[in-house]
């Protein structure tokens, strides 16, 4: 490997790692964590693993104004650390994208801000292919003024990435599975072009979420069509189509588009503030997951936001998660047990930054199923009996009446519940399925879930 390609890689210190919860204790079924990786750490990229743990890449410095290193942090399901890498050797490197690989181990994409080689050639697009324990086994640096935004696995075992090149140009590269160049597009409209996310499509062919449109490409990387409307992130739907996503106008925008590249229909969502879409994911139910950021709503400047849509784009629920400070989302996806991880920043520290990691389950939320506790004075309500063909809760001191919505294990609101009286008992549950569902109460104040379990 020639001193270009290049990286030194440095276990993590606990000297420099300061991991603890935000919560109270984590479960694997919902949690949130801040993981302090030196002066400064940035979360871009977060993927469920094949063992139901988590890999997080993204950036990180030793030192206030030091230089920065990419990192990679594995994790078991409850968020806890098992081992983390730092790889650098440039002014400034940082992963932007990972994605588990067939092996087991890791590729990352993002940039090599210079290096020994090639000390003013800019910021060169990073291809880092490491095993399961994180070791290096190849990298690839190309051209200047260049970033990775994403890579995937393509079907015969090789990879697609796309980015910039040279400040200008849309980049698609394919190469194959020791890093090798096989083709690539250099894409050229006269402005700044860059690519976002890109996904391999289901005759072989690529399409790819662009500043410039959704751009779509042949299995050779020939151009086909474009549409000419800003998306920064696309997903395949199962007729052939796409769904999209991007920030625009101040507000989070769901676009739906034909396997033509027509527009189907589009979603807005937002409110006084600015909103933007990181990242998003079809569910298992046939709707979306979309993490972004707000503005508009939350505890103040900028938080965590997760949507909940149906198959047609119409909000099923909202969550915020963050503090008074700037809080970011990047990445994110459903996971296995039908809850949502999510990764970004954390600026509780203000002005440092640490890896925002949360674990919600289906509804949303990061703290159903954790132990509860409560007040020695009587809650205001309760599930009496929590398991059973229906289930009872009493509720105590609501003026306003109680009102609750319910929601099935895939986070799908099922029924609601409502009285007008100030206390009282209610059975809930006949003429539903069984399984396990959680009853939300609906308030101006916080709002208190509770899970319950229909049998037959």
């Amino acid at each position: 490997m020639d001193r270009a390609n290049c990286l030194k890689i440095k276990c993590f210190s606990l000297f420099f790692i300061c991991i603890f919860s935000l919560s109270m204790p984590s479960i694997a079924f919902s949690w949130i964590r801040n993981y302090h990786i030196g002066a400064t750490s940035y979360g871009y990229s977060v993927q469920q693993t094949s063992d139901e743990g988590y890999i997080i890449a993204g950036g990180m410095t030793v030192e206030l104004g030091d230089c920065g290193d990419v990192f990679l942090l594995k994790t078991n399901a409850d968020g806890d650390n098992l081992w983390g890498k730092t790889y650098g050797g440039g002014l400034n490197d940082q992963a932007n994208c990972v994605r588990q690989t067939t092996d087991r181990g890791y590729i990352m994409t993002g940039y090599a801000d210079g290096d020994s080689v090639q000390p003013f050639a800019g910021s060169r697009l990073l291809l880092l292919k490491v095993d399961s324990l994180g070791d290096t086994m190849w990298v690839k640096k190309w051209g200047g003024f260049s970033t990775g935004n994403w890579v995937e696995q393509t079907a015969d075992g090789g990879y697609i990435v796309t980015g910039d090149c040279d400040g200008a140009y849309l980049w698609l590269i394919k190469i194959d599975e020791n890093g090798d160049y096989e083709w690539q597009r250099k894409i050229d409209y006269g402005g700044t072009e860059v690519g976002y996310c890109v996904r391999q499509t289901m005759d072989g062919g690529y399409i790819v979420a662009a500043n410039i449109g959704l751009y779509r490409f042949d299995e050779n990387g020939d151009s086909l069509w474009l549409n000419p409307q800003y998306v920064k992130f696309v997903t395949l739907a199962s007729d052939g189509g796409y769904f999209a996503f991007c920030g625009r106008n101040g507000d989070m925008w769901f676009l739906r588009f034909d396997d033509k590249g027509d527009t189907l229909w589009t979603k807005t969502y937002g409110g006084d503030g600015d909103e933007a879409a990181r990242c998003a994911q079809q569910t298992t139910d046939g709707g979306f997951m979309i993490v972004g950021e707000t503005e508009s709503f939350g505890a103040g400047k900028t938080d965590v936001w997760l949507l909940r849509t149906d198959s047609l784009g119409d909000t099923l629920w909202t969550r915020t998660f963050g503090g008074e400070h700037h809080d970011n989302a990047s990445s994110g996806q459903q996971t296995s047990d039908g809850g949502f991880i999510i990764a970004g920043h954390l600026s509780m520290l203000y002005p440092t930054q640490g890896v925002l990691l949360i674990k919600t389950d289906s509804t949303g939320d990061a703290g159903i199923g954790e132990p509860v506790t409560h007040p020695v004075t009587q809650p205001d309500w309760q599930v009496v009996s929590t398991v059973g063909s229906t289930v009872n809760l009493s509720y105590v001191n609501h003026p306003q009446g109680f009102h609750a919505a319910v929601f099935d294990a895939a986070g799908r609101k099922v029924d609601e519940i409502a009285s007008t009286s100030q206390s009282g008992t209610i059975t809930w549950g006949e003429g539903q399925m069984p399984g396990v569902y959680f009853i939300r109460e609906q308030s101006s104040g916080p709002c208190d879930t509770r899970k319950v379990i229909l049998i037959p």
